[in-house]
């Protein structure tokens, strides 16, 4: 629960389990002095204390106050009194803190988060060791406040205790510098000044758990008589204006209630998300979402911060959240800073600035007095659309599904006028993505994405289709694209059925309403004459067609914010066949196998099952430690594996990793002689070492995106096997989904690798009503007369002399159809 103040042992830690239910929650008089662990409140104030041995005891006094006494009998106390729940306060402190440089000790704001699960301090002084010199921690750098600069880093704790047991979990901390004196003490800690600089930095904090201003003792000897309590200027820091500032949410202020009804406006991946909303820190409505977006109105006279609380993720469970309308004005959701519920940065409420809900956690509107746009009323409400900076407009109550229509027919007119002013709002991931705006057919305007959303206009007489195109996808390039404004309403684009621009069911071009263009394409927008919130309050269903008649594929949109790649070593084996079922089962492959060159030697049955579900690599013929192998004999245990997966009908390898990960010169020499990328792993599984399947699992959930693991598909894989279900639901809860693994980089991509934007089953062209020549959405990826396949984002030719298995046709590697066909999900025919 707490971190230890050295780095070489670790303590025990103060849990839920081990108080009992007794211990918990109590209720003490003033000035009881406790000596065994206990929380509670008492004095208006929530309290805890936790020892693990020797003569440490705190006293609590009235209010916030508290006194604690050690020796060094103690080998380690904690305790202190705040809030539970804590969150943006202004804590004042002062009183005696008797410790000298020579006592290891400290003095320090202390508290706790849920989803993400986060332990942070803000360090006012402390003795002869700073609690945030962890071993392996990164530096975030540094910020001024209350009249000192904080040095901030983040640590890891693996399989640690925590306030939900044994954990592995970050630490934050903000080491104020100079630091505190010692002896009597007094100071303020502005906390959300603390909160928003980790913000920045990508440090995001979930649902506040308990907060207090803790007193810690390890090996030494002191005492402390420190009072604590909340002082003026605590609750909402927001910042807004023209641009359409983020907000941070706290507790609530002083302004009054929203000038209009509040409307939230969200939809939901599986149709059974429950979401809250609060307002000045109590929940006033709960919805449960369906699958289309919809408007959900709250009347009412509550003030304060509103948030959207997302409260029951789990499994494929997501929550698109659009925007809130409240005070008269429209808040996007992806302009808000304050997030704990988004998946980012390899950790739940790692994220900010997005409209996607993948964890249980909040989105922070502002408080119900500000803003932003300044431009606000308590006007008639616009249910679709419109950006903090004051663009709004008028759309369908319930946001009708539309897209780019053909002549064929749907809620369309197919000829009218001029697109006039279109504005297109989005932002892309890296800051280098490139769209087009598309209008009949023709490219009317081209722009390079900042990093932050931002409002393209387009001044113009074109008419016709209005299509958003998608231009330079690669790895780690995304466009997120909110919305189209055409004909004086707003489009959003996670409305559109017509999408050849995201990645889902296996494939690009195999999702429909998403803002997220993960690969080269686009997203069809309908005509520029059509109004789609006229006269109707559902909206036309349309779908775009191509001149040949195909429609585009249906499916949900992926939910993936990161890949990482999922490898087994030394197969295939006896238990291969049981380990494929189970990566099926689960949805978890792509796979990378890394085999023995003795096993797949005239083994190409076992081979092909290999490549049902991933890509075969180069681990080695029969698995030597070659640290002092000479260049000869390496090359020779690489040539003959490379051969030997090859003679099995599988495409020649472009990954190496030798055994036991083994890194010398030689080797890598050797590899990039043969044409590989010299790869190992970035987290072990440990199933080689006789790990459980529970941890084998906890520690695939220390992947980030990118990151690689290993585990074995050999004679002690059964840990393995059975630990592949849960493996893949932590990884979709954490927005992680597996991928392959880039040649160029070593980091594991999508499935495409972000190099074609072709979808399987071939990728419709978009045509213009008013019968315009189409273009195709399609930037890449091979031959439409289905001459090529997609495996896995890797183009190869179709065999024309066998119908499954991998062959060699003019010079090349080449697949059959049937096997090109059977990827489930990872590619297709093109």
């Amino acid at each position: 629960m707490f971190k230890h103040l050295t780095q070489s042992r670790v303590k025990r830690c103060l849990t839920f389990a081990s108080l009992g239910l007794a211990a918990l929650a109590t209720s003490v008089s003033a000035q009881t002095t406790l000596t065994s662990n206990s929380t509670g409140n008492q004095g208006g104030h929530y309290y805890t204390f936790w020892k693990d041995s020797g003569d440490a005891s705190m006293t609590l006094y009235d209010g916030g106050r508290y006194g604690s006494q050690w020796g060094n009998s103690t080998n380690n106390w904690v305790g202190g009194k705040g809030w539970n729940p804590g969150g943006r306060k202004t804590v004042n402190y002062e009183g005696y803190y008797g410790v000298s440089n020579s006592q290891n000790s400290y003095l320090a704001l202390y508290g706790w988060t849920t989803n993400p699960l986060i332990e942070y301090y803000v360090i006012e002084s402390y003795g002869s060791y700073n609690p945030s010199s962890c071993n392996g921690g990164q530096d975030m750098g540094s910020f001024n406040s209350d009249g000192a600069t904080y040095n901030v880093r983040r640590c890891q704790r693996v399989n640690q205790p925590s306030i939900e047991g044994t954990a592995t979990f970050y630490q934050y901390f903000s080491v104020r510098s100079p630091k505190k004196g010692f002896g009597n003490i007094s100071g303020t800690i502005t906390v959300g000044n603390h909160f928003d600089y980790w913000a920045s930095q990508g440090l995001n904090l979930g649902s506040h758990n308990y907060m207090v201003m803790a007193t810690e003792g390890y090996q030494s000897q002191g005492s402390s008589d420190i009072s604590v309590s909340e002082g003026a200027g605590s609750g909402s820091s927001s910042s807004g204006g023209s641009s359409g500032g983020s907000t941070s949410s706290g507790s609530s202020s002083s302004g009054g209630p929203s000038g209009s009804d509040i409307i939230v406006r969200a939809r939901g991946t599986v149709g059974d998300e429950s979401i809250t909303l609060s307002i000045g820190g109590n929940g006033v409505a709960t919805w449960t979402l369906s699958t289309n977006a919809q408007n959900y109105t709250y009347s009412g006279n509550a003030a304060g911060d509103v948030q959207v609380e997302f409260t029951n993720d789990g499994g494929d469970r997501d929550v698109i959240l659009d925007y809130v309308y409240v005070n008269g004005e429209t808040r996007q959701a992806e302009d808000m800073e304050y997030n704990t519920a988004t998946y980012g940065n390899g950790e739940c409420g790692g994220g900010e600035f997005s409209e996607t809900m993948h964890c249980n956690g909040v989105i922070g509107f502002g408080d119900t007095s500000d803003c932003f746009s300044g431009s606000c009323n308590a006007g008639s409400t616009s249910s679709s659309g419109g950006t903090s900076s004051g663009t709004t407009s008028t759309s369908s109550s319930s946001g009708g599904n539309t897209s780019s229509s053909s002549s064929s027919g749907g809620n369309t007119s197919s000829s009218g006028g001029s697109a006039g002013n279109i504005v297109v709002r989005a932002r892309g991931t890296n800051g280098d993505e490139i769209i087009n705006l598309n209008i009949g057919g023709n490219t009317v305007a081209t722009w390079t994405m900042a990093t932050s959303d931002q409002n393209y206009n387009y001044n113009g007489n074109a008419s016709g289709d209005v299509d958003v195109e998608f231009t330079n996808d690669a790895s780690g390039r995304d466009v997120i694209l909110d919305y189209v404004i055409v004909n004086g309403e707003t489009r959003q684009a996670e409305d559109m059925e017509y999408n050849t621009a995201t990645y889902g069911n296996g494939s690009c071009g195999g999702g429909e309403y998403s803002e997220t263009m993960h690969c080269s394409g686009v997203i069809g927008f309908g005509h520029t004459d059509e109004c789609y919130s006229c006269g109707s309050s559902s909206g036309g269903t349309t779908s775009s067609t191509s001149s040949s008649g195909n429609t585009s594929s249906s499916g949900g949109s992926a939910s993936c914010s990161g890949y990482v790649g999922i490898t087994f070593d030394d197969g295939p084996g006896s238990s291969t066949s049981t380990l494929i079922s189970q990566l099926e089962q689960h949805g978890l492959t792509p796979v990378t196998w890394f085999v023995q060159g003795q096993y797949v030697n005239n083994n190409a049955s076992q081979v092909q099952q290999l490549l049902s579900v991933g890509e075969v690599q180069n681990h080695s013929w029969d698995h030597p430690d070659m640290t002092n192998y000479s260049y000869s004999q390496v090359v020779d245990q690489i040539s003959r594996t490379s051969q030997a997966i090859q003679n099995a009908g599988a495409p020649a390898p472009t990954l190496y990793r030798p055994p036991y990960g083994n890194n010398t010169s030689t080797i890598r020499q050797a590899a990039q002689d043969q044409g590989l990328r010299f790869i190992t792993w970035d987290v072990d599984s440990r199933d080689w070492d006789g790990a459980s399947s529970s941890q084998i699992a906890n520690a695939a959930n220390q992947l980030q995106n990118g990151q690689v693991i290993l585990m074995h598909d050999a004679s002690y894989q059964n840990n393995t096997i059975n630990a592949i279900s849960q493996i893949a639901s932590n990884l979709r809860s954490r927005g992680l989904c597996a991928g392959r693994i880039d040649p160029n980089t070593g980091r594991a991509v999508a499935p495409n690798g972000g190099s074609s934007s072709s979808s399987s089953g071939g990728t419709t062209s978009s045509t213009s009503s008013s019968g315009g020549s189409g273009s195709s959405s399609s930037s890449s990826g091979g031959s439409s007369s289905g001459s090529q396949c997609n495996w896995w984002g890797s183009i190869y030719p179709l065999c024309q002399n066998q119908n499954s298995g991998w062959g060699w046709e003019n010079n090349q590697s080449c697949i059959g159809a049937q096997t090109c066909s059977s990827q489930n999900g990872g590619g297709g025919i093109i």
